[in-house]
């Protein structure tokens, strides 16, 4: 299955670059790698619907590797320290 971009990805990852994050798109298990003073952060824009579910591996993923869940651009620099 094509991973789609969440409906608040493309401004959450403009906000992160704004203020100098590098962003990589890696969709797998979540959706953005994101860089920041020599420090690495995983975030999934959380664009959840009843049409679309995280998977138990999904979340299995998030809970080990400590992905940060964000709606926001808000929420996205609060996660990278800003």
């Amino acid at each position: 299955m094509r991973h789609r971009a969440d409906l608040t990805q493309a401004e959450i990852v403009k906000a992160l670059r704004y203020v100098g994050c590098q962003v990589f798109h890696i969709g797998r298990p979540c959706d953005l790698l994101v860089r920041r003073a020599g420090r690495l952060w995983l975030i999934d824009c959380d664009g959840v619907t009843k049409h679309r579910q995280r998977d138990r591996k999904q979340l299995e993923a998030f809970a080990q590797w400590g992905v940060v869940l964000v709606k926001t651009p808000q929420e996205a620099l609060h996660a990278v320290a800003l």
